[in-house]
């Protein structure tokens, strides 16, 4: 798949599901919602799908977990059938069953009598893993109001009027489009490996604006970029940084292939335009509140390195409990499910 972004975010308000709007029902020939607990073998299933669509030339976009980055959270293929993991936390079911979505339950294919077995331990491996996820989520909440507190001090002396000039003057070789069209996919995420950021936009970008960002002012720039495209009637892809999760990261504009972006690199420096935040922050205001804003941002990667240390022991528990699904399983006849599954599905 060479086309990968998270479809949701360990954010500092809690898990943050874009669900609804990337595998919506009303855009899809039909969705697929895979059922079944840690270790059942849904990222698998979901690879040897996508694997066997791309054999037969079809595109695959891959849509990855945010807490778990080397995992499948859902696939598109041709912009026409979605599979996803229906499971805790994204929960999502049939609604317009049969017609539009199927459920595939992968649960049916373990030993429940294996389980029940192992119930007692099984419900403290899951008593810890919400634990240390709940000390994650009270160190991502602080990030975000050490984030407010620096807005509330860089806000007032930035220069909006300027940034739009410059936002205006690179969008003006850009033709109106015919409607606008938004879509959401997340290049970012903060999850048991950590920071992981993918570069799928930046791949197919034909143009890149990088953002120089300055004490996480680039959203700023980045919102404007968004609101012309939307007066000019673009179709963009969307992506939100993963903890201030009302703040866009990228701003992908889909026609033209121009990537504006507060993150990331490419090799081929041709492509890119450098734009530094400090041209639009005065700097005799700036020089007020810098060493705040410093501290400001020292405090925010103290509460980023705790959220990864709290992820790191719900790594250790997840893949506790991921194993003991596993060993209740029967993965033959699980493998011969997933190979009917794909003839019916391919043909």
């Amino acid at each position: 798949m060479e086309e990968r972004y998270f479809a949701a975010s360990n954010s500092s308000r809690g898990f943050i599901s874009y669900f609804d709007k990337i595998f919506d029902p009303s855009l899809l020939e039909h969705i697929y919602i895979i059922k079944g607990g840690p270790g059942t073998g849904k990222n698998y299933f979901m690879r040897n799908i996508a694997e066997a669509a791309e054999n037969k030339g079809k595109k695959v976009v891959g849509y990855y977990c945010s807490s778990d980055q080397n995992s499948l959270d859902g696939i598109i293929i041709d912009d026409r059938i979605a599979v996803i993991d229906g499971t805790a936390p994204h929960d999502a079911d049939a609604d317009i069953p049969g017609a539009v979505q199927d459920i595939v339950d992968l649960g049916v294919f373990w030993d429940t009598r294996a389980l029940s077995d192992n119930r007692e331990l099984i419900t403290k491996i899951n008593a810890e893993k919400k634990k240390h996820y709940s000390r994650a989520y009270k160190y991502l909440a602080a990030y975000h109001e050490i984030s407010e507190a620096a807005e509330k001090l860089v806000v007032p002396i930035i220069d909006i009027k300027k940034i739009r000039k410059s936002v205006q003057s690179i969008m003006k070789s850009v033709n109106d489009g015919k409607a606008y069209m938004q879509k959401i996919a997340l290049c970012d995420s903060v999850g048991m490996e950590g920071r992981v950021r993918f570069d799928s936009f930046e791949k197919k970008a034909s143009k890149i604006y990088r953002i120089g960002d300055l004490f996480d002012t680039a959203n700023i720039y980045l919102s404007v970029v968004a609101e012309v495209a939307r007066s000019k009637k673009l179709s963009v892809t969307l992506s939100y940084d993963p903890i201030n999760s009302d703040k866009l990261d990228a701003v992908f504009l889909d026609d033209e292939k121009i990537l504006f972006s507060a993150r990331g690199d490419r090799e081929n420096e041709a492509l890119i335009k450098n734009i530094s935040m400090a041209r639009f922050l005065p700097s005799c205001e700036l020089s007020k509140v810098r060493s705040r804003l410093k501290n400001a941002m020292k405090l925010r990667a103290l509460m980023l390195e705790e959220t990864m240390l709290a992820l790191s022991e719900v790594k250790e528990e997840h893949f506790r409990l991921e194993g003991l699904y596993k060993s209740a399983m029967d993965f033959e006849k699980k493998e011969k499910f997933t190979e009917n599954f794909i003839k019916k599905l391919f043909g």
